[in-house]
This record gives structure tokens, sequence and C-alpha cells, in this order.
């Protein structure tokens, strides 16, 4: 039975290549934390696809932003291992999404709680909406995640 889809190395080479530099790896395919750092910067480069949700006549709803935000909050309420950072990453990108294409990103990040888990999260957004650099709020790491507690 032929499969439907390609093996990882059958990417476009630039895409793919693009991917491993943001994922900081410029080698092949390593550990499946690095590899799973990789795959997250191609979904962070495709949105996860809701943007072609979007063109495709899909309407967002309002509050959209704020649903994705409490879905990260409630998920970091719990006992934190790999898999809750992973599910807080994929609702926060869903998230910025969802401010970018309404606009409201100022208003929403002003409302935000700057403490708990989400705290450096919530700081890099807020710099990130006043124009300024920041590092991608990621759930893959190759090293312990910063919100996974010390072991």
């Amino acid at each position: 039975m032929e499969r439907a889809y390609g093996r990882p190395n059958d990417l476009d080479p630039r895409f793919a290549q693009i991917c491993r530099e943001r994922a900081g790896t410029t080698s092949g395919w390593g550990s499946p934390a690095e590899n799973g750092t990789v795959i997250e910067q191609a979904q962070i480069l495709t949105t996860h696809n809701l943007a072609t949700l979007v063109k495709a006549g899909v309407t967002l709803g309002p509050d959209g932003a704020g649903h994705c935000f409490a879905t990260a909050r409630r998920l970091a309420g719990r006992p934190l291992d790999r898999r809750a950072v992973k599910d807080i990453a994929y609702a926060w990108r869903q998230m910025i999404f969802h401010l970018s294409v309404t606009g409201d990103a100022e208003r929403f990040v002003a409302g935000l709680p700057d403490d708990g888990p989400l705290g450096p999260a919530v700081d890099g957004l807020r710099a990130a909406v006043r124009g300024e650099q920041v590092t991608p709020f990621t759930g893959w790491s190759a090293t312990r995640h910063w919100m996974l507690p010390p072991r």
C-alpha cells in the first residue's frame, strides 16, 4: 500500500532548512526532541493551517484569542509534563493567530494577568506587541523546558 504522506526528507529542501535553522539545528534528523523542535517550527510557519481555513471562508469567533488563552491557562494550572507544555504551546500559537487576524492585540494583552506559570510567555507577548524581538513560546525543547519544575 502506498503512503499518502512523504518521509521528512521529502519536504521541500528550502522549507526544511528554514525549519531546522529556526529550531537551532542544521543537521538532518536527530533525537525525537530535536525532531519535534523542527516540526514545531513548521507548525509555526504554517499557522497550524489556520490561515488556510480563514482563506477558505471559515469565520473565527469574536473571542477566539480569549478562549485560547483560557485553555492555555487551564492547562498550565495542572501538573506540568512535556505533553502538557506542548498542548499549552499549541493553544498559545492559536491565540497569536486569532490576535493577528483581529488586530486587537494591544487591548488583549493589556488585560492579561502577569502571574502564574504563563507569566514569562505573557511578558514576551507584551514585548512582541510593542514591536520588540522576542523568542517564540514553543512547547518542544531538546533540553528541560522553562515551564517544567526542576527535577
